[in-house]
């Protein structure tokens, strides 16, 4: 019999779950099968029979906020992006969003979008829980695809084409013994007299092994100092993080997966 549990915990300090909740719950009373379940903390609706299945979190979207990654945190904050026709949308927009200014978003949003790159244009939602321990089980989150923005073949053009480009620069963001792809960012920091020309938030985000992404790492450095560029330094933290992980997920050298491989 399928499975299915919707579990959203009641947090006091956000009033829009309020609003939101008693709308789902309303929704849902035509479903067949459905029952809930009340305690002083948790509102849970179940469908069949068993145990938990997955979490789902709510998230809002509207023209004002972008898409909360959902990585379930609650009180997740939303990005920005003006598009023709909010108030404060002007033509000039439109150039300034094509290189990063006037746009704002998480870390979080920023890992959940160039996911589509590393995963044959599939996005993917970042989760913060790996999984829960009830009555002595464990129940992992699932993996959640919440769109496909780009098809698989611009996806694998986007990853050759940074990957060479780190190769050619011999950037500081390499990784001795895998390929890896990623992008550098150097953002100026708006003020309320415009963008300070003289301090930056660098970061750089990165995946790999190319031909197989097993993970995926995103430095933001705010105001560095012995640098105001992304290249010279969030690279060289991503290639420290990076080399950490592979250790820590135990992932072979790209010539040693090779040669299993073709076995």
């Amino acid at each position: 019999m399928y499975k299915l549990v919707i579990l959203i915990e009641k947090i006091e300090d956000w009033p829009a779950f309020e609003d939101l909740w008693p709308q789902f719950l309303h929704q849902a009373e035509d479903m067949p099968g459905l029952r809930r379940e009340t305690t002083s903390q948790v509102d849970t609706l179940i469908y069949g029979e068993g145990e938990i299945a997955f979490i789902h979190e709510l998230y809002f979207d509207s023209r004002q906020e972008a898409h909360q990654a959902m990585a379930s945190l609650h009180g997740e904050a939303a990005g920005r992006l003006k598009v023709p026709g909010d108030g404060d949308w002007y033509p000039v927009d439109l150039g300034t969003n094509a290189f990063g200014q006037g746009v704002s978003v998480t870390p979080l949003q920023m890992l959940m979008a160039v996911s589509a790159i590393a995963n044959d244009g599939h996005m993917v939602t970042p989760h913060v829980l790996y999984s829960m321990l009830r009555d002595g089980h464990q129940y992992n989150v699932p993996t959640q695809f919440v769109g496909s923005p780009i098809s698989a073949q611009t996806a694998q053009t986007l990853t050759d084409m940074l990957a060479v480009s780190l190769e050619q620069e011999s950037s500081n963001a390499l990784l001795p013994g895998y390929r890896v792809a990623g992008k550098t960012g150097t953002a100026q920091i708006p003020t309320e007299y415009g963008y300070d020309a003289f301090h930056t938030n660098a970061s750089f985000i990165g995946w790999g092994p190319v031909d197989d992404p097993q993970f995926m790492v995103y430095i933001w450095l705010q105001e560095p100092t012995t640098s105001i560029w992304g290249s010279q330094t969030a690279a060289p933290v991503f290639s420290q993080v990076a080399e950490q992980t592979v250790i820590l997920l135990n992932i072979p050298p790209d010539v040693v997966r090779s040669q299993f491989g073709s076995r």
